[in-house]
Order: structure tokens, then C-alpha cells, then sequence
């Protein structure tokens, strides 16, 4: 028997293209710093100025990352994460 590769999601192979990918990679990076600097800007704080960012950026791996930074940010300063 043979067997199946698991299925790589269409943001995933977009990433890994070799000349492509980077472009792909810079296109979500600029949406997401440009969309988060609006919000920060017109004073909307920095969590939910995440989670909107992170719905927005039409990247699936960088929305995932930036999900991972939120709970990090909600520590408060003398508490351990």
C-alpha cells in the first residue's frame, strides 16, 4: 500500500514557492503592520487590535502566529507566563 501524504493547505504552499512566497509573506506582513498601526493610531488598544488584525490578514500561518501573541500580551507585568 501506498502511502498518503498529508494534504498542505493552500496558504501553506503559496509560502513555500520559491520566488513567490516571499512576495506572498511580504503582501500579509504589510497588510497586518498597516492594518495594526490604523487601529493603534485611531485608538483602539493592542489586544483587540490583534484579534481584528489576525482575522484581516488573508494569511492563515501568520493569522495563527499573531493568535499566539495575544495571550502573551494579556499577562500582566508581575505575573510569570
Amino acid at each position: 500500500m501506498l502511502a498518503r501524504r498529508p494534504r498542505t493547505r493552500p496558504a501553506n504552499r503559496a509560502n513555500r514557492l520559491p520566488v513567490l512566497g516571499s512576495v506572498f509573506r511580504a503582501a500579509a506582513l504589510s497588510r497586518f503592520a498597516r492594518a495594526l498601526g490604523t487601529l493603534v493610531k485611531s485608538g483602539v488598544s493592542l489586544l483587540p487590535s490583534l484579534k481584528i488584525v489576525e482575522n484581516t490578514i488573508g494569511n492563515r500561518v501568520l493569522a495563527k502566529q499573531v493568535a499566539c501573541v495575544g495571550p502573551g500580551l494579556a499577562c500582566e507585568p508581575e505575573s510569570k507566563c
